[in-house]
């Protein structure tokens, strides 16, 4: 729409991956994670709409949490290809995600609330549940939509059932298009 010359823009929309890394997630579950962030990546990219207003961040966790993916424009996104190895420090990746989508100057007012997607086994080696209720007891991240998608058919569920928001099911990894819905 546009007024006077001015073109109204979307509201951006912060989408975060957790993606768990860990040495547990090798082989098949790896495999799994990497082809379904990029379904996920391209379909965002496909469509003129969200190529546009998704920014999209990718935190990886395993002995150390990474963002390999800076929160930007979906458009932008090149993904790198995830290897599996060492310890699972899932509760560390929230307080990184929580860092970085409660940082004003990264994440402004202006945007909505964000989406948290955790692809992982639900296999964590720290300590996740504090800083999990830190996400949760956040003004505006714990107002966002909190997805998970499982990893291999060993997959722990209850520990996944925990971080997503209470209407939601646990999604299975070979269903990237029901996160984008």
């Amino acid at each position: 729409m546009q007024i006077r010359g001015i073109e109204a823009q979307a509201r951006p929309l912060p989408l975060v991956i957790l993606a768990d890394t860990s040495g547990s997630m090798g082989g098949d579950k790896i495999s799994s994670l990497n082809q379904a962030l990029a379904a996920l990546v391209q379909d965002l990219q496909a469509d003129d709409q969200t190529k546009e207003s998704v920014l999209l961040s990718i935190i990886t966790f395993d002995d150390r949490v990474q963002e390999v993916v800076t929160l930007d424009p979906v458009k932008m996104v090149a993904l790198p290809i995830l290897r599996a190895s060492g310890q699972t420090c899932m509760g560390q990746a929230f307080r990184v995600a929580l860092a970085q989508l409660g940082d004003p100057q990264r994440v402004p007012k202006r945007c909505l609330t964000p989406v948290i997607v955790l692809a992982s086994d639900g296999q964590p080696t720290d300590e996740w549940r504090g800083p999990l209720q830190e996400i949760r007891a956040h003004t505006r991240v714990g107002a966002g939509l909190r997805l998970a998608s499982a990893i291999g058919s060993d997959a722990d569920i209850n520990v996944l059932n925990q971080f997503v928001s209470t209407e939601y099911p646990v999604l299975k990894a070979d269903e990237p298009e029901k996160i984008k819905t």
